[in-house]
Protein backbone atom coordinates (compact mmCIF):
# COMPACT_ATOMS: atom_id res chain seq x y z
CA UNK A 1 0.00 0.00 0.00
CA UNK A 2 0.70 3.57 -0.74
CA UNK A 3 2.76 4.86 2.82
CA UNK A 4 1.73 7.72 4.96
CA UNK A 5 -1.65 8.97 2.40
CA UNK A 6 -5.17 7.19 2.18
CA UNK A 7 -4.15 4.44 1.26
CA UNK A 8 -3.73 3.14 -2.19
CA UNK A 9 -3.54 -0.73 -2.93
CA UNK A 10 -3.28 -3.46 -5.69
CA UNK A 11 -5.48 -6.20 -5.17
CA UNK A 12 -6.98 -9.56 -6.81
CA UNK A 13 -10.40 -8.55 -8.50
CA UNK A 14 -13.53 -9.99 -6.72
CA UNK A 15 -16.84 -10.48 -8.46
CA UNK A 16 -18.35 -8.06 -6.34
CA UNK A 17 -16.13 -5.23 -8.28
CA UNK A 18 -18.27 -5.50 -10.84
CA UNK A 19 -20.09 -2.02 -10.40
CA UNK A 20 -17.09 -0.61 -10.11
CA UNK A 21 -15.42 -1.79 -13.16
CA UNK A 22 -18.80 -1.42 -15.17
CA UNK A 23 -18.44 2.61 -13.98
CA UNK A 24 -15.01 2.82 -15.22
CA UNK A 25 -15.44 0.45 -18.69
CA UNK A 26 -18.63 2.02 -19.74
CA UNK A 27 -17.84 5.23 -20.58
CA UNK A 28 -15.34 3.91 -22.94
CA UNK A 29 -18.04 1.68 -24.65
CA UNK A 30 -19.84 4.66 -25.41
CA UNK A 31 -17.64 7.23 -26.12
CA UNK A 32 -13.98 5.86 -26.91
CA UNK A 33 -12.86 3.51 -29.98
CA UNK A 34 -10.42 2.44 -27.28
CA UNK A 35 -13.09 -0.92 -27.00
CA UNK A 36 -14.68 -2.13 -30.33
CA UNK A 37 -17.50 -2.95 -27.75
CA UNK A 38 -20.97 -1.13 -28.76
CA UNK A 39 -23.51 -1.54 -25.79
CA UNK A 40 -22.34 -1.36 -22.41
CA UNK A 41 -22.70 -4.77 -21.07
CA UNK A 42 -25.03 -5.34 -17.65
CA UNK A 43 -23.25 -5.55 -14.42
CA UNK A 44 -23.81 -9.50 -14.05
CA UNK A 45 -22.13 -9.89 -17.71
CA UNK A 46 -19.01 -7.67 -16.09
CA UNK A 47 -18.77 -10.44 -12.93
CA UNK A 48 -19.02 -13.50 -15.76
CA UNK A 49 -16.20 -12.40 -17.28
CA UNK A 50 -14.16 -11.38 -14.02
CA UNK A 51 -15.52 -14.78 -13.48
CA UNK A 52 -14.55 -16.47 -16.20
CA UNK A 53 -10.97 -15.04 -16.16
CA UNK A 54 -10.28 -16.24 -12.69
CA UNK A 55 -11.70 -19.59 -13.27
CA UNK A 56 -9.69 -19.83 -16.14
CA UNK A 57 -6.67 -19.78 -13.79
CA UNK A 58 -5.81 -16.49 -15.37
CA UNK A 59 -4.65 -12.61 -13.27
CA UNK A 60 -6.97 -10.09 -12.85
CA UNK A 61 -5.73 -7.34 -10.85
CA UNK A 62 -7.12 -3.86 -9.65
CA UNK A 63 -6.06 -0.53 -8.23
CA UNK A 64 -8.36 0.39 -4.71
CA UNK A 65 -8.56 3.74 -3.46
CA UNK A 66 -10.47 4.63 -0.78
CA UNK A 67 -12.50 1.81 -1.03
CA UNK A 68 -13.35 2.06 -4.85
CA UNK A 69 -11.53 0.25 -7.94
CA UNK A 70 -9.91 3.23 -10.02
CA UNK A 71 -8.05 1.11 -12.47
CA UNK A 72 -7.88 -2.51 -13.53
CA UNK A 73 -6.24 -4.74 -15.79
CA UNK A 74 -6.20 -8.33 -16.74
CA UNK A 75 -4.43 -11.28 -19.06
CA UNK A 76 -6.39 -13.22 -20.93
CA UNK A 77 -6.27 -15.50 -24.18
CA UNK A 78 -5.11 -14.32 -27.02
CA UNK A 79 -5.71 -17.54 -29.26
CA UNK A 80 -6.85 -20.28 -28.28
CA UNK A 81 -4.92 -23.21 -30.28
CA UNK A 82 -2.71 -24.98 -27.51
CA UNK A 83 0.35 -23.74 -29.31
CA UNK A 84 -0.41 -20.17 -28.16
CA UNK A 85 -0.95 -20.91 -24.63
CA UNK A 86 2.24 -18.87 -23.79
CA UNK A 87 0.88 -15.80 -24.88
CA UNK A 88 -1.75 -13.72 -23.10
CA UNK A 89 -3.39 -10.31 -24.42
CA UNK A 90 -3.27 -7.47 -21.72
CA UNK A 91 -6.29 -5.24 -20.95
CA UNK A 92 -5.73 -2.08 -18.79
CA UNK A 93 -8.46 0.90 -17.73
CA UNK A 94 -8.06 3.72 -15.42
CA UNK A 95 -10.81 5.62 -14.10
CA UNK A 96 -10.48 9.43 -16.17
CA UNK A 97 -10.69 11.04 -12.48
CA UNK A 98 -7.26 9.06 -10.97
CA UNK A 99 -5.38 9.62 -14.92
CA UNK A 100 -1.51 10.29 -14.46
CA UNK A 101 -1.07 9.23 -10.65
CA UNK A 102 1.13 5.53 -11.96
CA UNK A 103 -2.00 3.89 -11.69
CA UNK A 104 -1.10 2.06 -15.26
CA UNK A 105 2.06 1.72 -15.02
CA UNK A 106 1.42 0.02 -11.29
CA UNK A 107 -1.12 -2.27 -12.88
CA UNK A 108 0.91 -3.44 -14.92
CA UNK A 109 4.41 -4.01 -13.34
CA UNK A 110 2.15 -5.99 -10.87
CA UNK A 111 0.47 -8.04 -13.74
CA UNK A 112 3.72 -8.60 -15.52
CA UNK A 113 5.43 -10.00 -12.37
CA UNK A 114 2.71 -12.31 -11.81
CA UNK A 115 2.74 -13.85 -15.23
CA UNK A 116 6.58 -14.22 -15.30
CA UNK A 117 5.41 -16.36 -12.04
CA UNK A 118 3.37 -18.40 -14.21
CA UNK A 119 5.33 -19.21 -17.11
CA UNK A 120 3.77 -16.77 -19.57
CA UNK A 121 6.64 -15.74 -22.27
CA UNK A 122 5.18 -13.04 -23.88
CA UNK A 123 1.97 -10.46 -24.29
CA UNK A 124 0.09 -9.05 -26.92
CA UNK A 125 -1.31 -5.41 -26.56
CA UNK A 126 -4.16 -4.46 -29.17
CA UNK A 127 -5.01 -1.09 -29.62
CA UNK A 128 -7.83 0.90 -31.89
CA UNK A 129 -5.34 3.86 -33.28
CA UNK A 130 -5.13 6.56 -33.21
CA UNK A 131 -4.93 6.72 -29.76
CA UNK A 132 -1.56 8.72 -28.92
CA UNK A 133 -1.91 8.29 -24.90
CA UNK A 134 -2.36 4.84 -24.97
CA UNK A 135 0.14 4.40 -27.64
CA UNK A 136 2.52 6.25 -25.92
CA UNK A 137 1.84 4.61 -22.53
CA UNK A 138 2.65 0.99 -23.85
CA UNK A 139 6.47 2.51 -25.63
CA UNK A 140 7.31 3.65 -22.28
CA UNK A 141 6.24 0.05 -20.88
CA UNK A 142 8.56 -1.71 -23.60
CA UNK A 143 6.04 -2.83 -25.73
CA UNK A 144 7.46 -3.42 -29.25
CA UNK A 145 5.21 -2.42 -32.40
CA UNK A 146 3.98 -5.46 -34.17
CA UNK A 147 2.35 -3.60 -36.79
CA UNK A 148 -1.19 -2.17 -37.85
CA UNK A 149 -4.46 -3.85 -39.10
CA UNK A 150 -5.98 -1.17 -41.52
CA UNK A 151 -10.31 -1.02 -41.13
CA UNK A 152 -10.32 -3.66 -38.58
CA UNK A 153 -13.19 -1.99 -36.77
CA UNK A 154 -15.79 0.44 -37.40
CA UNK A 155 -17.39 2.83 -34.86
CA UNK A 156 -18.98 6.23 -34.53
CA UNK A 157 -19.22 6.09 -37.80
CA UNK A 158 -15.93 5.90 -39.19
CA UNK A 159 -13.16 3.05 -39.73
CA UNK A 160 -10.41 2.47 -36.65
CA UNK A 161 -6.94 0.83 -37.21
CA UNK A 162 -5.79 -1.91 -34.72
CA UNK A 163 -1.68 -1.71 -33.86
CA UNK A 164 -0.75 -4.92 -31.99
CA UNK A 165 2.46 -4.34 -29.95
CA UNK A 166 4.22 -7.08 -27.75
CA UNK A 167 6.26 -7.27 -24.62
CA UNK A 168 8.17 -10.34 -24.04
CA UNK A 169 8.26 -11.45 -20.31
CA UNK A 170 10.73 -14.05 -20.56
CA UNK A 171 14.88 -14.23 -22.16
CA UNK A 172 15.00 -15.38 -25.78
CA UNK A 173 16.52 -18.86 -24.71
CA UNK A 174 13.67 -19.27 -22.41
CA UNK A 175 12.08 -22.92 -22.76
CA UNK A 176 8.14 -23.22 -22.07
CA UNK A 177 6.75 -25.61 -19.13
CA UNK A 178 3.21 -26.04 -17.31
CA UNK A 179 1.58 -23.10 -16.68
CA UNK A 180 1.10 -21.83 -12.70
CA UNK A 181 -2.55 -20.92 -12.43
CA UNK A 182 -3.01 -18.17 -10.44
CA UNK A 183 -4.99 -19.83 -8.01
CA UNK A 184 -2.26 -22.23 -7.28
CA UNK A 185 0.20 -18.96 -7.38
CA UNK A 186 -1.59 -17.43 -4.65
CA UNK A 187 -0.40 -20.12 -2.21
CA UNK A 188 3.26 -19.53 -3.56
CA UNK A 189 5.63 -17.51 -0.43
CA UNK A 190 6.32 -14.68 -3.17
CA UNK A 191 2.60 -14.32 -4.27
CA UNK A 192 2.15 -10.61 -1.97
CA UNK A 193 5.68 -9.23 -3.29
CA UNK A 194 4.34 -10.56 -6.97
CA UNK A 195 1.17 -9.05 -6.65
CA UNK A 196 2.18 -5.35 -4.25
CA UNK A 197 5.54 -5.13 -6.48
CA UNK A 198 3.48 -2.49 -8.56
CA UNK A 199 2.24 -0.20 -5.93
CA UNK A 200 5.59 1.82 -5.40
CA UNK A 201 4.19 3.35 -8.94
CA UNK A 202 1.41 4.76 -7.49
CA UNK A 203 1.37 8.61 -6.68
CA UNK A 204 -0.95 9.67 -4.54
CA UNK A 205 0.57 12.51 -2.63
CA UNK A 206 -1.97 14.91 -0.82
CA UNK A 207 -0.51 17.84 0.10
Amino acid sequence: QVQGREMASIEVVTVKDAKDVLRIYAPIVERSHATYELEVPSEQEIANRISAVVQAGKPWIVCRYKGEVIGYSYANTYRTRPAYNWLLESSLYVDDRFKRRGIGKALYESLFAILRKMGINAIIGVMSVPNEETEKFHERMGFRDCGTIEQAGYKFGKWWNVKNVQFMLQDKDWQPADIIPVSKLESDPSWMELLKSGEKYLRFDET
